[in-house]
């Protein structure tokens, strides 16, 4: 059983703002399935392109096989996989949805992805409203290829990052809002052995709790976080900024379809790269991860 992901409780206000479903426990990635229930508003189909951007409800939910256990959700074995030689979605993007692909790298970690989800919309949602944001989703159709560490699971990317405009250029984060964060899961540590119903549980072991009761304890995944914060969260609170990012658009048309803008704003069918320095959270996994990508 994992536990909700520390990355996307901090970033929940971000990510919501650009119509991020926080799936109910860490998305269950690959080359052709999808992330969880939630996945068309996380990553918008055809049928969805003006769906709500408003984002989920949290909900604790577990995760994984029968047993809790964490199962290889996200990581493929499939070496065609690495950056820049991806393998075709395994699904259909959504209309102003462009696939994305990249590496990441630190002292901990090593990994490529492809099939990122990442597209560029004018959000009605933002202190002060009308900010332009570049969100950047992997819990649908991405596909992981891990060398360090190989025993990882559950990989994920997720932000929303402010652009000072719909056109072509270099946006660095300094003085922009919004954030950008990167988990993994590790195995669970052995003789971790969970008995028992919630509330209370062995050490090492959770369980999920609602009106109807609680489920069977089960073992809790460790995970390993990274989050960049800009000058704000896009709502209105201020804050330190942590790490950095520099977003280089070198195409943006407008998603015909809106036709101005849609409840949520207009949409753009983006392309370009990223570039990130992102430090751990509370000293996990190291000091700090790189994150290139295209998209």
């Amino acid at each position: 059983m994992a536990p909700f992901p520390k990355v996307l409780v901090a970033l929940f206000a971000i990510s919501g703002l650009a119509g991020c479903a926080a799936s109910s426990g860490p998305p269950a990635t690959g080359d052709t399935g999808h992330a969880s229930e939630a996945s068309e508003a996380a990553h918008p189909s055809s049928d969805a392109a003006t769906a709500s951007e408003a984002g989920p409800e949290l909900d604790e939910a577990s995760s994984g096989d029968d047993t809790g256990g964490p199962g290889d959700a996200g990581v493929s074995d499939d070496t065609s996989d690495a950056a820049g030689e991806c393998s075709p979605p395994g699904g259909t993007l959504g209309w102003y949805v462009t696939a994305a692909s990249g590496d990441i790298s630190g002292s901990d970690v090593s990994a490529s992805f492809c099939n990122a989800s990442a597209w560029l919309y004018q959000s009605s949602s933002t202190t002060p409203r009308d900010d332009y944001l570049l969100f950047f989703n992997s819990t649908e159709m991405t596909s992981f290829v891990a060398t360090k560490p190989a025993d990882a699971s559950y990989w994920l990317i997720v932000g929303s990052m402010q652009v000072s405009a719909a056109s072509p250029g270099v946006y660095p984060s300094a003085g922009e809002c919004g954030g950008l964060g990167f988990e993994f899961s590790l195995p669970v540590p052995p003789g971790v052995t969970c008995s028992g119903t919630g509330p209370s549980c062995p050490p090492g072991c959770q369980s999920v709790c609602s009106s109807s009761g609680c489920a069977p304890c089960g073992p809790i995944q460790p995970t390993v976080s990274y989050i960049a914060e800009g000058a704000s969260d896009c709502l209105g609170t201020t804050r330190s900024p942590t790490g950095s990012w520099t977003v280089t658009l070198t195409s943006v048309e407008p998603y015909y379809s809106d036709a101005g803008g849609n409840e949520n704003g207009p949409h753009y069918v983006a392309h370009g790269t990223l570039t990130a320095t992102v430090p751990s959270v509370g000293g996990d996994g190291g000091s700090t991860m790189a994150l290139t990508a295209a998209f």
